[in-house]
């Protein structure tokens, strides 16, 4: 051993190789004769795996429209005979295909040790979820389609936007914290006929606007009405979807209201 640091809300041990796990037993015992009334866990630093379940079903029972939840896929882990590899590292995520779908992806992540193994047993493998078979894929670290907090378009960073600032409650070349006093409708107009009193301060914008991403009414940028936040593990959609606006105002037609903007 080099070295002993406190860390990560108990001690770091720095040594000179990996050890066996006889030798992780051989520390465990001396901590616990050492330290007879705490309670110390001992073991190799692990890191994280992000796999996928494709096509889950999502609505387990039809005559009263259950849908499965994040705590129903863990269950189900537990019952599996692959439940020894299947450790999460924390809930799984549930992300239905589409607003009408009986289908959905699970996005989860399980510890593993240093060489990997349990990844590499669990890939490929199947996992029976409420009668449907679903085969386990690796899946990006970061699957999110990436939201861009300046001109609030999905598909690319903040720091690699080249569009100008805009505010995602109406859109207007202001940031969302000068809303109340930008925005035509919140600051108020004393000349209009009738007057047009200021949004109270403090209080929502009670007005309805075109988010910019999607240009529908009736919801904000975090809305799950929105046909983005849907899709927001599936980035080759909101791609495939800003490539059909863009093919549809190079021909010089109008765009509807149910095509993104770009």
């Amino acid at each position: 051993m080099l070295a002993g640091a406190v860390a990560y809300g108990g001690w770091s041990l720095t040594l000179t190789e990996v050890p066996s796990q006889v030798e992780v037993d051989h520390i465990r015992g001396y901590l616990h004769r050492k330290l007879p009334e705490a309670v110390a866990w001992v073991g190799l630093p692990s890191s994280k795996s992000f796999l996928r379940l494709p096509n889950v079903p999502f609505i387990f029972d039809a005559k009263s429209n259950l849908r499965i939840k994040p705590e129903d896929i863990a269950r189900a882990f537990e019952a599996s005979p692959l439940r020894s590899d299947l450790v999460l590292a924390s809930p799984p995520r549930v992300i239905r295909n589409s607003k009408s779908s009986t289908r959905c992806d699970v996005f989860f992540d399980i510890w593993h040790s240093q060489q990997g193994l349990r990844t590499q047993r669990l890939i490929k493998k199947e996992l029976l979820i409420y009668g449907q078979k679903c085969v386990i894929q690796a899946a990006r670290t970061s699957p999110g389609t990436r939201l861009c907090q300046t001109c609030w378009k999905w598909g690319h960073p903040t720091k690699a936007c080249q569009g100008r600032l805009r505010c995602p409650i109406c859109g207007g070349p202001h940031s969302q914290n000068e809303h109340h006093d930008q925005c035509g409708g919140c600051k108020g107009n004393a000349k209009a006929i009738p007057l047009v009193l200021p949004t109270p301060s403090g209080a929502e914008c009670p007005y309805s606007w075109k988010w910019l991403a999607c240009r529908r009414d009736g919801h904000r940028v975090f809305d799950r009405k929105c046909p983005f936040w849907d899709h927001r593990f599936d980035r080759a959609w909101a791609v495939a979807k800003y490539s059909e606006v863009r093919a549809h105002q190079q021909r010089g037609r109008t765009s509807t209201h149910t095509l993104p903007y770009v």
